[in-house]
Protein backbone atom coordinates (compact mmCIF):
# COMPACT_ATOMS: atom_id res chain seq x y z
CA UNK A 1 0.00 0.00 0.00
CA UNK A 2 1.08 3.28 -0.55
CA UNK A 3 3.12 5.03 2.48
CA UNK A 4 2.35 8.59 3.34
CA UNK A 5 4.50 11.34 3.22
CA UNK A 6 4.30 13.45 6.68
CA UNK A 7 5.94 16.54 7.17
CA UNK A 8 5.90 18.38 10.58
CA UNK A 9 5.95 22.22 9.58
CA UNK A 10 6.10 25.38 11.61
CA UNK A 11 4.14 27.95 9.64
CA UNK A 12 0.77 29.33 8.69
CA UNK A 13 -0.92 29.40 4.62
CA UNK A 14 -2.94 31.66 2.84
CA UNK A 15 -5.63 29.85 -0.05
CA UNK A 16 -5.00 30.84 -2.83
CA UNK A 17 -7.86 29.29 -4.93
CA UNK A 18 -7.26 25.79 -4.69
CA UNK A 19 -9.80 23.15 -4.74
CA UNK A 20 -10.58 21.45 -1.90
CA UNK A 21 -13.49 19.17 0.38
CA UNK A 22 -12.99 19.77 4.15
CA UNK A 23 -13.66 16.36 6.14
CA UNK A 24 -13.12 16.90 9.38
CA UNK A 25 -12.06 20.03 11.57
CA UNK A 26 -10.25 18.06 14.71
CA UNK A 27 -12.83 18.01 17.39
CA UNK A 28 -11.61 15.25 20.23
CA UNK A 29 -9.01 14.24 22.15
CA UNK A 30 -5.64 16.06 21.81
CA UNK A 31 -3.11 13.22 20.65
CA UNK A 32 0.11 13.04 22.79
CA UNK A 33 3.37 13.83 21.09
CA UNK A 34 5.12 10.87 18.59
CA UNK A 35 8.02 8.82 20.25
CA UNK A 36 11.09 10.93 19.67
CA UNK A 37 9.18 14.09 18.73
CA UNK A 38 10.70 17.02 21.06
CA UNK A 39 7.90 19.00 23.18
CA UNK A 40 6.79 22.61 21.47
CA UNK A 41 9.03 25.02 22.17
CA UNK A 42 8.68 28.09 24.37
CA UNK A 43 6.34 30.96 23.46
CA UNK A 44 8.62 33.13 23.74
CA UNK A 45 9.78 32.98 20.53
CA UNK A 46 11.79 36.02 18.89
CA UNK A 47 9.67 38.16 16.65
CA UNK A 48 10.82 41.01 14.78
CA UNK A 49 7.20 42.64 14.54
CA UNK A 50 4.04 41.96 16.68
CA UNK A 51 1.52 40.56 14.52
CA UNK A 52 -1.19 42.39 13.00
CA UNK A 53 -4.65 42.86 14.53
CA UNK A 54 -6.24 41.37 11.65
CA UNK A 55 -4.18 38.27 11.15
CA UNK A 56 -6.36 35.25 11.44
CA UNK A 57 -4.98 32.91 14.25
CA UNK A 58 -2.98 30.21 12.59
CA UNK A 59 -0.62 28.04 14.53
CA UNK A 60 2.62 28.42 14.78
CA UNK A 61 3.93 24.50 14.41
CA UNK A 62 1.80 22.23 11.73
CA UNK A 63 2.07 18.45 11.45
CA UNK A 64 1.24 17.83 7.83
CA UNK A 65 0.92 14.23 6.07
CA UNK A 66 0.28 13.63 3.16
CA UNK A 67 -0.99 9.99 1.65
CA UNK A 68 -0.87 9.66 -2.03
CA UNK A 69 -4.17 8.36 -3.86
CA UNK A 70 -3.11 9.08 -7.19
CA UNK A 71 0.01 10.22 -9.56
CA UNK A 72 -0.88 12.52 -12.16
CA UNK A 73 0.81 13.31 -15.45
CA UNK A 74 0.61 15.34 -18.35
CA UNK A 75 -0.25 13.38 -21.89
CA UNK A 76 1.72 14.10 -24.87
CA UNK A 77 4.15 16.64 -22.91
CA UNK A 78 7.00 14.99 -23.96
CA UNK A 79 6.42 14.98 -27.86
CA UNK A 80 7.59 17.64 -30.19
CA UNK A 81 6.04 18.60 -33.20
CA UNK A 82 7.70 21.37 -35.26
CA UNK A 83 6.67 22.62 -39.12
CA UNK A 84 8.28 24.96 -41.52
CA UNK A 85 10.78 25.17 -38.62
CA UNK A 86 8.46 26.44 -35.80
CA UNK A 87 7.36 24.13 -32.79
CA UNK A 88 3.23 23.84 -33.15
CA UNK A 89 0.73 23.05 -30.60
CA UNK A 90 -0.62 20.17 -31.22
CA UNK A 91 -2.36 17.27 -30.12
CA UNK A 92 -0.19 14.23 -30.10
CA UNK A 93 -0.92 10.62 -28.83
CA UNK A 94 1.34 7.48 -28.97
CA UNK A 95 -0.90 5.57 -30.56
CA UNK A 96 1.81 2.32 -31.08
CA UNK A 97 5.38 1.01 -29.74
CA UNK A 98 7.02 2.60 -26.90
CA UNK A 99 5.32 4.91 -24.75
CA UNK A 100 1.90 4.44 -24.09
CA UNK A 101 -0.26 4.68 -21.12
CA UNK A 102 2.13 1.87 -19.25
CA UNK A 103 5.42 3.53 -19.81
CA UNK A 104 6.67 6.04 -16.85
CA UNK A 105 7.56 9.74 -19.13
CA UNK A 106 11.22 9.56 -20.21
CA UNK A 107 11.59 6.39 -20.18
CA UNK A 108 10.95 5.61 -23.58
CA UNK A 109 13.76 2.72 -25.31
CA UNK A 110 12.16 1.80 -28.63
CA UNK A 111 10.13 3.39 -31.41
CA UNK A 112 6.71 5.03 -30.90
CA UNK A 113 4.17 5.47 -33.75
CA UNK A 114 2.68 9.00 -32.96
CA UNK A 115 -0.53 10.58 -34.07
CA UNK A 116 -0.60 14.28 -34.36
CA UNK A 117 -3.47 15.96 -34.90
CA UNK A 118 -3.31 20.00 -35.81
CA UNK A 119 -6.42 21.63 -36.67
CA UNK A 120 -8.21 19.98 -39.70
CA UNK A 121 -4.89 18.34 -40.52
CA UNK A 122 -3.83 14.48 -39.21
CA UNK A 123 -0.59 13.05 -39.67
CA UNK A 124 1.21 9.66 -38.16
CA UNK A 125 4.79 9.15 -37.62
CA UNK A 126 7.57 6.36 -36.36
CA UNK A 127 9.90 8.17 -34.07
CA UNK A 128 12.62 7.14 -31.95
CA UNK A 129 12.89 9.34 -28.36
CA UNK A 130 16.18 11.39 -27.50
CA UNK A 131 18.60 11.00 -24.59
CA UNK A 132 15.62 11.73 -22.53
CA UNK A 133 13.22 10.12 -23.55
CA UNK A 134 11.62 12.83 -25.55
CA UNK A 135 9.80 12.63 -28.76
CA UNK A 136 10.63 15.27 -31.87
CA UNK A 137 8.60 15.23 -35.33
CA UNK A 138 9.78 17.50 -37.90
CA UNK A 139 7.20 18.38 -40.38
CA UNK A 140 8.49 20.12 -44.12
CA UNK A 141 6.93 20.83 -47.65
CA UNK A 142 4.94 18.63 -48.74
CA UNK A 143 6.53 16.40 -51.40
CA UNK A 144 5.66 13.78 -53.41
CA UNK A 145 5.24 9.84 -52.20
CA UNK A 146 5.40 6.91 -55.33
CA UNK A 147 5.70 3.66 -56.04
CA UNK A 148 4.51 0.33 -57.33
CA UNK A 149 2.76 -2.11 -56.31
CA UNK A 150 3.28 -5.71 -57.63
CA UNK A 151 2.41 -9.66 -57.02
CA UNK A 152 5.14 -12.53 -56.27
CA UNK A 153 5.24 -13.21 -60.28
CA UNK A 154 5.92 -9.86 -60.43
CA UNK A 155 2.58 -8.51 -62.19
CA UNK A 156 1.03 -5.07 -61.44
CA UNK A 157 -1.78 -5.27 -58.90
CA UNK A 158 -4.03 -2.85 -59.92
CA UNK A 159 -6.97 -1.63 -57.30
CA UNK A 160 -4.56 -1.78 -54.39
CA UNK A 161 -4.89 0.90 -51.32
CA UNK A 162 -2.25 2.65 -50.16
CA UNK A 163 -2.45 4.53 -47.40
CA UNK A 164 0.65 7.36 -46.89
CA UNK A 165 0.52 8.45 -42.60
CA UNK A 166 -2.34 10.88 -43.31
CA UNK A 167 -5.88 10.28 -41.61
CA UNK A 168 -6.79 6.69 -42.38
CA UNK A 169 -9.21 7.80 -44.45
CA UNK A 170 -7.37 9.03 -46.83
CA UNK A 171 -5.91 6.56 -49.06
CA UNK A 172 -4.59 6.66 -53.01
CA UNK A 173 -5.33 3.34 -55.26
CA UNK A 174 -3.11 2.07 -58.18
CA UNK A 175 -3.55 2.24 -61.63
CA UNK A 176 -3.62 -0.25 -63.84
CA UNK A 177 0.26 -0.46 -64.19
CA UNK A 178 0.39 -1.20 -60.14
CA UNK A 179 1.41 2.65 -59.71
CA UNK A 180 0.48 5.06 -57.04
CA UNK A 181 1.21 8.65 -56.32
CA UNK A 182 0.49 10.58 -53.25
CA UNK A 183 1.76 14.12 -50.91
CA UNK A 184 3.29 14.02 -47.77
CA UNK A 185 4.63 16.65 -45.67
CA UNK A 186 8.28 15.56 -45.88
CA UNK A 187 10.12 13.98 -42.61
CA UNK A 188 11.06 10.90 -41.38
CA UNK A 189 9.59 7.74 -40.47
CA UNK A 190 6.03 8.54 -42.48
CA UNK A 191 4.11 4.65 -42.68
CA UNK A 192 3.17 3.37 -45.71
CA UNK A 193 0.63 0.38 -45.72
CA UNK A 194 -0.55 -1.71 -48.87
CA UNK A 195 -3.83 -3.61 -48.75
CA UNK A 196 -5.82 -5.51 -51.31
CA UNK A 197 -8.05 -8.21 -50.99
CA UNK A 198 -6.74 -11.80 -51.27
CA UNK A 199 -3.18 -10.61 -50.51
CA UNK A 200 -1.41 -9.71 -47.61
CA UNK A 201 -0.98 -6.48 -45.86
CA UNK A 202 2.45 -4.88 -46.30
CA UNK A 203 4.18 -1.74 -45.10
CA UNK A 204 7.15 0.23 -45.06
CA UNK A 205 8.89 3.62 -43.47
CA UNK A 206 9.71 6.06 -45.82
CA UNK A 207 12.04 9.23 -45.29
CA UNK A 208 10.29 11.70 -47.38
CA UNK A 209 13.09 14.43 -48.44
CA UNK A 210 12.25 18.04 -48.86
CA UNK A 211 14.49 18.19 -51.93
CA UNK A 212 13.06 15.16 -54.29
CA UNK A 213 10.28 13.20 -52.17
CA UNK A 214 10.51 9.53 -51.81
CA UNK A 215 9.76 6.28 -53.40
CA UNK A 216 8.58 3.03 -52.19
CA UNK A 217 7.68 -0.22 -54.04
CA UNK A 218 6.07 -3.00 -52.40
CA UNK A 219 5.33 -6.96 -53.61
CA UNK A 220 2.24 -8.31 -52.01
CA UNK A 221 1.65 -12.47 -51.06
CA UNK A 222 -1.43 -14.28 -51.19
CA UNK A 223 -3.25 -13.97 -48.08
CA UNK A 224 -4.60 -16.00 -45.03
CA UNK A 225 -7.64 -16.20 -43.14
CA UNK A 226 -7.54 -16.61 -39.45
CA UNK A 227 -10.57 -17.32 -37.06
CA UNK A 228 -10.59 -16.51 -33.41
CA UNK A 229 -13.10 -17.63 -31.35
CA UNK A 230 -13.59 -16.77 -27.49
CA UNK A 231 -15.94 -18.93 -25.04
CA UNK A 232 -17.24 -16.94 -22.81
CA UNK A 233 -20.65 -15.60 -20.69
CA UNK A 234 -22.14 -12.30 -22.89
CA UNK A 235 -21.04 -10.49 -19.87
CA UNK A 236 -17.37 -11.61 -20.09
CA UNK A 237 -17.49 -10.96 -23.84
CA UNK A 238 -18.55 -7.36 -24.00
CA UNK A 239 -16.08 -4.65 -25.66
CA UNK A 240 -13.93 -8.14 -25.52
CA UNK A 241 -10.93 -7.59 -28.49
CA UNK A 242 -8.42 -10.15 -29.96
CA UNK A 243 -4.85 -8.49 -31.40
CA UNK A 244 -2.84 -10.57 -33.52
CA UNK A 245 1.31 -10.39 -32.51
CA UNK A 246 4.37 -11.74 -34.46
CA UNK A 247 4.87 -15.19 -32.70
CA UNK A 248 8.42 -16.26 -31.16
CA UNK A 249 9.67 -17.16 -35.01
CA UNK A 250 8.25 -14.56 -37.57
CA UNK A 251 8.99 -14.91 -41.33
CA UNK A 252 10.01 -12.18 -43.00
CA UNK A 253 6.85 -11.61 -45.39
CA UNK A 254 5.04 -11.52 -41.14
CA UNK A 255 7.02 -9.20 -40.24
CA UNK A 256 6.14 -6.99 -42.62
CA UNK A 257 2.27 -7.04 -41.70
CA UNK A 258 1.47 -3.51 -40.31
CA UNK A 259 0.75 -4.84 -36.51
CA UNK A 260 0.42 -1.09 -35.53
CA UNK A 261 -2.06 -0.75 -37.83
CA UNK A 262 -5.02 -3.23 -36.03
CA UNK A 263 -8.24 -1.40 -35.84
CA UNK A 264 -7.23 1.19 -38.20
CA UNK A 265 -9.58 -0.16 -40.94
CA UNK A 266 -11.22 -3.31 -39.97
CA UNK A 267 -12.49 -4.43 -36.43
CA UNK A 268 -11.05 -5.99 -33.55
CA UNK A 269 -13.63 -6.69 -31.76
CA UNK A 270 -15.14 -9.93 -31.17
CA UNK A 271 -18.52 -10.24 -31.74
CA UNK A 272 -21.78 -11.11 -30.09
CA UNK A 273 -20.54 -14.94 -30.48
CA UNK A 274 -17.09 -14.41 -29.68
CA UNK A 275 -15.94 -14.18 -32.72
CA UNK A 276 -13.39 -12.35 -35.38
CA UNK A 277 -12.12 -12.99 -38.58
CA UNK A 278 -8.89 -11.34 -39.40
CA UNK A 279 -7.36 -10.83 -43.08
CA UNK A 280 -4.82 -9.55 -44.59
CA UNK A 281 -1.91 -12.33 -42.90
CA UNK A 282 0.43 -13.88 -44.78
CA UNK A 283 0.23 -17.62 -45.47
CA UNK A 284 3.03 -20.15 -44.31
CA UNK A 285 3.83 -18.57 -40.35
CA UNK A 286 2.79 -19.19 -36.99
CA UNK A 287 1.68 -15.62 -35.57
CA UNK A 288 0.19 -15.51 -32.19
CA UNK A 289 -2.90 -14.23 -30.84
CA UNK A 290 -3.78 -12.17 -27.55
CA UNK A 291 -7.63 -11.01 -26.22
CA UNK A 292 -8.36 -8.79 -24.08
CA UNK A 293 -11.07 -6.11 -22.57
CA UNK A 294 -13.12 -4.40 -20.43
CA UNK A 295 -14.21 -7.70 -18.16
CA UNK A 296 -11.42 -9.82 -19.63
CA UNK A 297 -8.04 -10.17 -18.33
CA UNK A 298 -5.92 -10.25 -21.41
CA UNK A 299 -4.71 -13.58 -22.18
CA UNK A 300 -0.76 -15.35 -23.04
CA UNK A 301 -0.22 -15.70 -26.46
CA UNK A 302 -1.71 -18.40 -28.38
CA UNK A 303 0.15 -19.12 -31.42
CA UNK A 304 -1.54 -20.62 -34.48
CA UNK A 305 -0.37 -21.77 -37.72
CA UNK A 306 -1.44 -20.44 -41.26
CA UNK A 307 -0.68 -22.65 -44.25
CA UNK A 308 -2.74 -22.53 -47.80
CA UNK A 309 -6.19 -20.63 -48.25
CA UNK A 310 -8.34 -22.64 -45.48
CA UNK A 311 -9.29 -20.56 -42.82
CA UNK A 312 -7.33 -21.21 -39.13
CA UNK A 313 -9.22 -21.12 -36.18
CA UNK A 314 -8.06 -20.26 -32.64
CA UNK A 315 -9.92 -20.85 -29.56
CA UNK A 316 -9.52 -19.43 -26.04
CA UNK A 317 -11.74 -19.62 -22.83
CA UNK A 318 -12.80 -16.13 -21.15
CA UNK A 319 -13.88 -16.81 -17.69
CA UNK A 320 -15.66 -14.56 -15.35
CA UNK A 321 -13.47 -12.02 -13.42
CA UNK A 322 -13.95 -10.31 -10.06
CA UNK A 323 -15.01 -6.64 -11.08
CA UNK A 324 -14.06 -3.31 -10.35
CA UNK A 325 -16.39 -0.20 -11.11
CA UNK A 326 -16.54 3.41 -10.30
CA UNK A 327 -16.61 6.80 -11.68
CA UNK A 328 -13.73 9.24 -13.31
CA UNK A 329 -14.47 12.75 -12.38
CA UNK A 330 -12.87 16.25 -12.89
CA UNK A 331 -11.22 18.34 -10.10
CA UNK A 332 -15.51 19.69 -9.88
CA UNK A 333 -16.30 16.75 -9.35
CA UNK A 334 -17.86 16.37 -13.42
CA UNK A 335 -17.67 13.30 -15.23
CA UNK A 336 -14.96 12.44 -17.19
CA UNK A 337 -16.02 10.42 -20.58
CA UNK A 338 -13.89 7.94 -22.98
CA UNK A 339 -10.88 8.11 -20.83
CA UNK A 340 -8.93 4.67 -21.31
CA UNK A 341 -9.02 3.00 -18.02
CA UNK A 342 -7.25 -0.47 -17.74
CA UNK A 343 -6.53 -2.19 -14.26
CA UNK A 344 -3.15 -3.94 -13.56
CA UNK A 345 -1.78 -6.02 -10.80
CA UNK A 346 0.69 -4.19 -8.06
CA UNK A 347 3.10 -6.58 -7.63
CA UNK A 348 4.14 -6.59 -11.47
CA UNK A 349 5.56 -4.26 -14.23
CA UNK A 350 3.36 -1.67 -15.80
CA UNK A 351 4.99 -1.96 -18.52
CA UNK A 352 2.69 -3.19 -21.57
CA UNK A 353 3.56 -5.53 -24.42
CA UNK A 354 3.36 -2.54 -27.00
CA UNK A 355 7.33 -1.82 -25.99
CA UNK A 356 8.25 -5.24 -27.72
CA UNK A 357 7.54 -3.79 -31.10
CA UNK A 358 5.36 -1.46 -32.71
CA UNK A 359 2.10 -2.98 -31.53
CA UNK A 360 -1.16 -0.73 -30.59
CA UNK A 361 0.10 1.00 -27.51
CA UNK A 362 -3.09 0.62 -25.66
CA UNK A 363 -2.05 -3.08 -25.47
CA UNK A 364 -2.01 -4.00 -21.83
CA UNK A 365 -0.05 -6.68 -19.65
CA UNK A 366 -0.84 -10.09 -19.49
CA UNK A 367 -3.48 -10.11 -16.57
CA UNK A 368 -4.61 -6.53 -16.77
CA UNK A 369 -7.94 -5.69 -18.40
CA UNK A 370 -8.50 -1.74 -20.37
CA UNK A 371 -11.72 -0.67 -21.15
CA UNK A 372 -13.56 2.57 -22.24
CA UNK A 373 -15.31 4.95 -19.65
CA UNK A 374 -18.86 5.82 -20.05
CA UNK A 375 -20.20 9.11 -21.15
CA UNK A 376 -21.10 9.60 -17.46
CA UNK A 377 -17.71 8.81 -16.60
CA UNK A 378 -18.65 5.20 -14.69
CA UNK A 379 -16.90 1.96 -16.32
CA UNK A 380 -16.29 -1.49 -14.94
CA UNK A 381 -13.21 -3.38 -15.56
CA UNK A 382 -11.55 -6.62 -14.67
CA UNK A 383 -9.24 -6.51 -11.71
CA UNK A 384 -7.10 -9.61 -10.50
CA UNK A 385 -8.69 -12.17 -8.25
CA UNK A 386 -6.02 -12.25 -4.62
CA UNK A 387 -3.90 -9.37 -5.50
CA UNK A 388 -3.74 -5.68 -5.37
CA UNK A 389 -4.88 -3.58 -8.34
CA UNK A 390 -3.39 -0.66 -9.79
CA UNK A 391 -6.04 1.87 -12.02
CA UNK A 392 -4.38 3.08 -15.38
CA UNK A 393 -6.26 6.05 -16.58
CA UNK A 394 -5.31 7.70 -20.39
CA UNK A 395 -6.88 10.54 -22.08
CA UNK A 396 -4.85 11.80 -25.11
CA UNK A 397 -3.84 15.44 -24.85
CA UNK A 398 -5.14 15.63 -21.15
CA UNK A 399 -3.96 14.25 -17.96
CA UNK A 400 -3.63 10.46 -17.25
CA UNK A 401 -3.46 8.81 -13.96
CA UNK A 402 -2.26 6.11 -12.17
CA UNK A 403 -4.21 5.29 -9.07
CA UNK A 404 -2.51 4.07 -5.81
CA UNK A 405 -3.24 -0.35 -5.16
CA UNK A 406 -6.61 -1.46 -4.10
CA UNK A 407 -6.54 -4.39 -2.31
CA UNK A 408 -7.89 -7.39 -3.40
CA UNK A 409 -11.95 -6.66 -1.22
CA UNK A 410 -11.91 -3.09 -3.21
CA UNK A 411 -14.80 -3.08 -5.51
CA UNK A 412 -15.51 0.41 -6.13
CA UNK A 413 -13.51 3.64 -6.74
CA UNK A 414 -14.09 6.87 -7.62
CA UNK A 415 -11.01 8.27 -9.90
CA UNK A 416 -10.02 12.37 -10.00
CA UNK A 417 -8.54 13.46 -13.17
CA UNK A 418 -7.72 17.03 -13.33
CA UNK A 419 -8.23 18.67 -16.51
CA UNK A 420 -4.68 19.90 -16.29
CA UNK A 421 -0.93 19.77 -14.09
CA UNK A 422 2.34 20.98 -14.46
CA UNK A 423 5.19 18.95 -14.74
CA UNK A 424 6.40 19.34 -11.28
CA UNK A 425 4.17 19.87 -7.88
CA UNK A 426 4.87 20.80 -4.58
CA UNK A 427 2.84 22.17 -1.53
CA UNK A 428 3.99 25.70 -0.41
CA UNK A 429 3.26 26.68 3.29
CA UNK A 430 4.17 30.41 4.22
CA UNK A 431 5.48 31.44 7.81
CA UNK A 432 2.88 32.55 10.03
CA UNK A 433 3.57 36.23 10.31
CA UNK A 434 6.07 38.58 7.85
CA UNK A 435 8.73 39.29 10.06
CA UNK A 436 8.75 36.02 12.27
CA UNK A 437 11.68 33.71 12.60
CA UNK A 438 12.51 30.26 14.26
CA UNK A 439 15.79 27.93 13.33
CA UNK A 440 14.87 25.84 11.13
CA UNK A 441 15.32 21.98 12.38
CA UNK A 442 13.69 18.83 11.23
CA UNK A 443 13.02 16.26 13.98
CA UNK A 444 12.24 12.73 12.14
CA UNK A 445 9.47 11.23 13.83
CA UNK A 446 9.03 7.96 11.88
CA UNK A 447 10.67 6.28 8.46
CA UNK A 448 8.86 8.97 5.89
CA UNK A 449 7.28 11.27 8.45
CA UNK A 450 9.07 14.54 9.78
CA UNK A 451 8.10 17.76 11.83
CA UNK A 452 9.88 20.76 10.42
CA UNK A 453 10.45 24.05 12.05
CA UNK A 454 10.89 26.35 9.28
CA UNK A 455 12.38 29.98 8.92
CA UNK A 456 10.91 33.31 7.70
CA UNK A 457 10.82 32.04 4.36
CA UNK A 458 8.15 29.88 2.67
CA UNK A 459 8.36 25.95 3.04
CA UNK A 460 7.84 24.02 -0.13
CA UNK A 461 7.55 20.22 -0.26
CA UNK A 462 8.23 19.39 -3.49
CA UNK A 463 6.72 15.64 -5.23
CA UNK A 464 8.49 13.85 -7.95
CA UNK A 465 4.91 13.65 -9.75
CA UNK A 466 1.61 15.84 -9.50
CA UNK A 467 -0.96 13.71 -7.30
CA UNK A 468 -4.23 13.47 -5.65
CA UNK A 469 -4.28 12.83 -1.71
CA UNK A 470 -5.28 12.61 1.53
CA UNK A 471 -3.85 15.86 4.00
CA UNK A 472 -4.44 14.94 7.81
CA UNK A 473 -2.89 18.05 9.82
CA UNK A 474 -2.90 18.65 13.71
CA UNK A 475 -2.06 22.07 15.33
CA UNK A 476 -0.46 22.25 18.58
CA UNK A 477 -3.01 21.65 21.56
CA UNK A 478 -0.93 22.22 24.81
CA UNK A 479 1.81 20.37 25.05
CA UNK A 480 0.44 17.71 22.35
CA UNK A 481 -1.42 17.51 19.24
CA UNK A 482 -5.04 18.33 18.05
CA UNK A 483 -7.24 15.30 16.56
CA UNK A 484 -6.53 14.95 12.61
CA UNK A 485 -7.99 17.92 10.47
CA UNK A 486 -8.33 15.38 7.35
CA UNK A 487 -8.74 17.04 3.81
CA UNK A 488 -9.07 13.61 1.16
CA UNK A 489 -8.86 13.63 -2.79
CA UNK A 490 -6.79 16.52 -2.85
CA UNK A 491 -5.46 17.70 -6.16
CA UNK A 492 -1.73 18.77 -5.76
CA UNK A 493 -1.11 19.52 -9.54
CA UNK A 494 0.87 21.75 -9.77
CA UNK A 495 2.56 24.77 -7.06
CA UNK A 496 -1.01 24.45 -4.52
CA UNK A 497 -1.02 26.21 -1.79
CA UNK A 498 -2.28 24.60 1.83
CA UNK A 499 -5.68 25.52 2.26
CA UNK A 500 -5.95 27.98 5.47
CA UNK A 501 -8.87 26.74 7.33
CA UNK A 502 -6.58 23.48 8.04
CA UNK A 503 -4.16 25.43 9.61
CA UNK A 504 -6.66 27.69 12.20
CA UNK A 505 -5.32 27.53 15.98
Amino acid sequence: MARALALGICCSVALAGAAYVLIGAGDGVAVPLPDGLAPLPDAAMATSSAPARSAVPAAARIWLEVTPRQRLFASGDRIHVTRFGREREVLAEVVAGDGGPWRARGQRRGASLVQVEDGETVVFRRVEPDANGELHIELGVARTLSGRVVDAAAKPIEGALVWFGEATASTVMTNSDGRYEAVVAASLGVPVVVRKSGKAWKHAFVEVSPTVGASADFVLVDAATLVVQAAGSHEALAGAFAVVLPGATPTTELQAFPFFAQGFWTDSLLDGNGRLQIEGLPRDCVPSIVIGGPLVLRTAAIEVALHGDQAAVVTAAVPDRDILSGKLVDERGQPVPVASVACVRADVTQEGAAEQGLWPASLPPRDASVGVAAADGSFRIARPAGHEAIVVVARAGAVNAAAEPFSPDDSEATLVLPSRVAATASIQIAPPQPGVAWEVRVDPVTEGRFVVMVADQPFIAQFETAMVADLSVRVPDGDSWSVPRELRGFVIGGPTTLPRQLTRR
